[in-house]
C-alpha cells in the first residue's frame, strides 16, 4: 500500500486490475474527465486510449464504449480507478507505467503514443483548473476580505 495525502492506495490490487482488465478507466473527479484505455485488438483495430467525459455509471460507460468500438463484445472486465489527486501522483505510484506496459504488450505502439497524448491533455486540463482556482473563475471563495 502507498499513501497519497489522506488515504491509502492498494497499489498491488490496482496493478492486478490493470494487468487483467480489458478496459481500464481512470476517473479524475476534479476535471470531470476519464482516461479510457481499451487494450482489446483485432487484425484491423489497435487499442484505444483517449480522454473522455465522465460516464453516469458503469453501464453508461459500457454503452459508450460499445458505440466507440462496435466490433468488440461487451468487455469481460473493467478496472475503474477513481483518482482525486493530480496525474503526477498517479505517475509516482507506478500506475501510468503499469498501463503503458500493458499497452506495450499488445505490440501496437500507436497506443503508447495515444497514451502520451492523453496524459499531456490531462496535464493541460489540470493546469487550466489550477488557473481557474487561483483567478476565481468558476470557483467561489468561502471567506472573502469583504466578510470582515
Amino acid at each position: 500500500m502507498a499513501m497519497d495525502g489522506d488515504f491509502y492506495i492498494d497499489i498491488e490490487e490496482t496493478f492486478q486490475q490493470i494487468s487483467s482488465a480489458e478496459v481500464i478507466t481512470v476517473f479524475f473527479p476534479l476535471l470531470g474527465k476519464t482516461l479510457l484505455v481499451d487494450v482489446r485488438t483485432d487484425s484491423d483495430t489497435d487499442p484505444l486510449v483517449r480522454v473522455v467525459q465522465k460516464a453516469d455509471g458503469p453501464e453508461d460507460r459500457v454503452r459508450r464504449l460499445q458505440r466507440m468500438r462496435p466490433q468488440f463484445p461487451r468487455p469481460d472486465a473493467i478496472a475503474m480507478i477513481i483518482w482525486s489527486h493530480q496525474l503526477s501522483t498517479l505517475e509516482r505510484c507506478g500506475v501510468i507505467d503499469q498501463i503503458r506496459d500493458r499497452l506495450v504488450s499488445t505490440d501496437r505502439f500507436s497506443a503508447v503514443t495515444q497514451l502520451d497524448e492523453s496524459l499531456k491533455m490531462i496535464i493541460e486540463l489540470e493546469s487550466a483548473e489550477i488557473v481557474k482556482a487561483i483567478t476565481g473563475d468558476e470557483y467561489h471563495t468561502l471567506w472573502s476580505a469583504s466578510d470582515k
